[in-house]
Formats: C-alpha cells, structure tokens, sequence
C-alpha cells in the first residue's frame, strides 16, 4: 500500500479518535494492517466505526468503498473484500492525519467532504477509492501540514 499509515501513529493525537481499535489499527505495522486487510474487516466493525465519525455517513463510506449502503447491510455477517478493507484503512489513517492537521476530528472529516480545488472539484473522500487517489490526498494533507499549499 501507498499510504504510510505507520507514521501517522507518531503525533501526540494518536487518541483523539476515540477508539482503541482505530488507534490500534492505525499503529500497525504495515505487514500487519496488510494481513488484516487480506483476511477481510468483519462488516460488524464497520458499523461499529460510524459511530466513530462525526461526519461522515454511511452512505459516505458505502460510496468510497464502491458499493451501496443496502450491499453492505445483506453482508452484515461476512467481511470486507481484501481491496475494501485497504481502502478503509486508508480512510482511518487520512482521517487521522487530517484531524492532525486540521487540529480536530470535526475539521478532518469536514475537509475530507468539502469539493477542494487541488482536486479539481472533487471530494478528498471520492478519491480514496483508488490508491492512487489516496496518495494524493495524503501528499496535499502533508503540504498542507508544512505550510507548502495555502
């Protein structure tokens, strides 16, 4: 995977996210979180993951996943696919790191809504759906955090 979510860990908000899990997760080594996303997230544990956002919806991340909220309530009792649990562990991580840059949770995910220019009209959240879409917004969130793109 792109994303070096190993990093993110690091900042003194590691916490902020208010789940154990999530901050569990987010500090795995990448083989580990590779493994993880290979075996499948429980779609329980998704659910149990939108109470954890204060902005994002279930249909928002039924989208980013490339499939529809009913699909993913017909599989309450199985897993993600290998490729949709890599992309919710990037969610996690560039949620992280957007809180971190932003300086909350709010504001991250807000940020990850909002249409923004350097996408050229779209959502941060839409292009997590590719890893390449997710590097890209992981590389504007760190110019961001450096003071490089205003």
């Amino acid at each position: 995977m792109v994303i070096t979510r190993t990093a993110l860990v690091t900042r003194s908000a590691s916490s902020h996210l208010g789940d154990s899990w999530i901050d569990h997760v987010i500090a795995m080594p990448l083989l580990e979180q590779h493994d993880l996303a290979v075996k499948g997230i429980l779609i329980s544990r998704l659910n149990k993951l939108h109470g954890r956002f204060t902005r994002l919806t279930e249909a928002d991340i039924a989208v980013m996943l490339g499939v529809s909220k009913r699909a993913i309530q017909r599989r309450k009792r199985s897993r993600l696919t290998p490729e949709e649990s890599g992309t919710l562990l990037d969610l996690l991580a560039l949620r992280h790191l957007a809180t971190d840059v932003l300086g909350d949770q709010d504001a991250g995910e807000t940020w990850l809504l909002q249409r923004a220019v350097a996408f050229e009209g779209r959502r941060p959240i839409e292009l997590l759906a590719t890893r390449q879409g997710a590097k890209l917004v992981k590389e504007h969130l760190t110019r961001i955090e450096h003071g490089v793109y205003v």
